[in-house]
């Protein structure tokens, strides 16, 4: 795997490779199993590889083997393409008025245009999610790829542009045990006491009411959050 464009989950950073797995090989299965559910070579391509011809080709190969390997799973599903998410939909911090909800709930409806296709998903292997304390194995809500795929998306572009705050990422699946019976966002950027920093949430064709959600847990814990 290329090293120039590191996927950097902290917590590969510490571990040994061994077993013929590089430090990009632990990258990708720590980031499967503690930072998004999902990956699409296509993804990862544009994160490693940027847009080069040759890209895609080596992602690819590269999760196939990973596959082979036991490191990481795969599996056929049915997803909406890819949005471009260039800015949030609605953004809010403690302050600012109440977001008129049926208005943000019209533009999160109105993006999805085109029809569901096959798409190859990787997930973290039960053993990866073993080895890095997180979540394996193959998709537990196959309805919910699309979702989980953006949320991806929203991961690797701040990996990208913010890479101290993809450091500070805490996703779902790490806050679901400490929020029973609360929102449980898609993440969260948290500083290093564990405080929330903002939360982040992708809407897929939320309702008014669950955009109203999200706002009231935010307004009630008094964190910014962004609706993509």
């Amino acid at each position: 795997m290329a090293e120039a464009t590191s996927l950097n989950p902290r917590s590969a950073v510490s571990s040994r490779a061994g077993a013929g797995l590089t430090r990009g090989d632990l990258e990708i299965a720590a980031l499967l199993s503690t930072c998004v559910r999902v990956i699409t070579s296509e993804q990862l391509a544009r994160t490693v590889w940027g847009h080069i011809r040759s890209g895609r080709t080596c992602a690819y190969r590269h999760l196939t083997n990973l596959v082979r390997a036991g490191v990481l799973c795969s599996a056929k599903l049915r997803a909406h393409p890819e949005l471009p998410l260039p800015i949030p939909v609605w953004l809010w911090k403690p302050g600012d008025s109440e977001p008129p909800f049926g208005v943000v709930s019209h533009r999160l409806r109105i993006r999805w245009t085109e029809a569901l296709r096959p798409v190859t998903v990787y997930t973290a292997s039960e053993r990866s999610a073993r080895r890095f304390a997180g979540r394996g194995g193959t998709p537990s809500h196959p309805q919910q790829v699309t979702h989980d795929l953006h949320v991806t998306a929203l991961y690797l572009r701040l990996l990208r542009e913010h890479p101290a705050d993809a450091e500070r990422w805490v996703s779902e699946d790490a806050l679901a045990p400490l929020r029973r019976g609360q929102k449980l966002p898609d993440a969260e950027i948290q500083d290093a006491h564990g405080r929330t920093i903002r939360v982040i949430e992708f809407g897929g064709s939320y309702a008014p009411e669950r955009c109203r959600l999200v706002h009231e847990d935010c307004v009630r814990r008094q964190v910014p959050y962004e609706l993509w």
